[in-house]
């Protein structure tokens, strides 16, 4: 069986798990219960930034 643990030493890896969980909770609940273009834009813009960040 492979691990799902990956290496990585940005400065999100390096954040605590709670900090993490937070914001992925803040993160959903803003996407839910927007219904505005332009939040959504940003909120895309935010996930598409931080996931090219982490590789």
């Amino acid at each position: 069986m492979q691990s799902l643990y990956v290496e990585g030493n940005t400065f999100l890896h390096r954040l605590a798990p709670s900090l993490k969980l937070g914001g992925l909770i803040v993160f959903s609940i803003a996407l839910f219960l927007t219904g505005n273009l332009i939040v959504l834009g940003a909120l895309l813009a935010v996930s598409v930034t931080l996931y090219f960040c982490c590789r």
